[in-house]
């Protein structure tokens, strides 16, 4: 029960804050139009000081880890390529693209980072933020190459796409946020006290406001349109991709926090950037939306029985 407490303590207060933002929405307290304006406003200003705030004082001698890195990637690429094979049999070309996305597209720098400092505690973080970079390139680099392959409107080849999308992964808020927090780590530079305590607070601001522009995403009448291909992406996302990730891991040797990086970055549900990556690249704006929905409405009831079982066997 003291690990099952543990897990729930951790996780659930996250969905509470995403149940706020879905009914202050539903009562119409705020609009759409509002929390449209709320997700930009994360994804370009608080995210990016989040990430540069936790690597501005990080100590990077120790919170960069090779073995993780590799892992991590390798995993994700063959658990990707997996999902993509098995699915392509069952799911028209039209629709494919989406829902492997959102079967291996996770949210990790808003539910997993967060998680992981409350589980492990602060001295975890500034490792969970370095992997960042490597989790958002790869999550975005595979869905590039998906979307090249699979999307019917798509006309451009892939040798003029690819360019131009690693071009914009690089000119990505998010990226910028941790290169700006390594070269300032690196050179040694420290900020006015007044800008640190700005930073501060806007560290602060950041999980809390993602997390109520997720909830005010939310919509069962999207999730209705298209149940069953949305159910599968859910399977696949909070189901069989943390199965895929978690159980090597453990053969591998990974324990106590590098396991509960691997863990909780493949237990986060669908990233909420899945809708416009999806909506942009030729795929089906609908069924992404549904997706993310379902994914993230139900992840409560994959990852705390998960966290608590990694517990109970004494892996974290």
């Amino acid at each position: 029960m003291e690990h099952f407490l543990i897990s729930a303590n951790t996780v659930v207060p996250f969905f509470f804050v995403m149940a706020l933002g879905w009914g202050v929405v539903k009562i119409r307290l705020v609009g759409d139009q509002v929390i449209d304006g709320l997700n930009r406003l994360v994804f370009f200003v608080f995210l990016p000081t989040n990430l540069f705030g936790h690597l501005y004082r990080a100590d990077l001698t120790t919170a960069f880890d090779p073995k993780l890195v590799v892992y991590c990637v390798v995993a994700t690429v063959v658990a990707f390529l997996i999902t993509w094979l098995v699915a392509g049999r069952f799911i028209e070309r039209a629709k494919l693209g989406t829902v492997v996305q959102a079967g291996y597209r996770g949210n990790y720098i808003i539910m997993a980072t967060p998680m992981i400092a409350l589980l492990m505690g602060e001295a975890a973080l500034p490792k969970a933020v370095l992997m960042a970079p490597f989790f958002v390139s790869t999550y975005s680099t595979l869905a590039a190459i998906l979307f090249i392959s699979t999307a019917e409107t798509n006309k451009q080849s892939p040798g003029k796409m690819i360019p131009s999308i690693l071009l914009g992964l690089l000119k990505t808020p998010i990226f910028l946020g941790v290169m700006a927090g390594l070269l300032v780590n690196f050179s040694g530079l420290r900020l006015p006290v007044m800008m640190e305590r700005s930073v501060d607070h806007m560290v602060a601001i950041t999980i809390p406001a993602a997390l109520l522009g997720i909830g005010g995403t939310l919509r069962w009448d999207k999730v209705r349109r298209h149940l069953k291909l949305a159910a599968t992406a859910m399977i696949i996302k909070n189901v069989a991709m943390p199965l895929a990730l978690i159980v090597p891991a453990v053969f591998f040797g990974f324990r106590e926090l590098e396991l509960a990086i691997v863990a909780i970055a493949a237990l986060s549900p669908t990233a909420i950037v899945s809708y416009a990556t999806a909506k942009n690249m030729g795929g089906d704006g609908d069924l992404a939306a549904s997706c993310l929905v379902f994914s993230n409405a139900t992840a409560l009831f994959t990852i705390v029985p998960a966290l608590t079982i990694l517990r109970l066997l004494h892996l974290m």
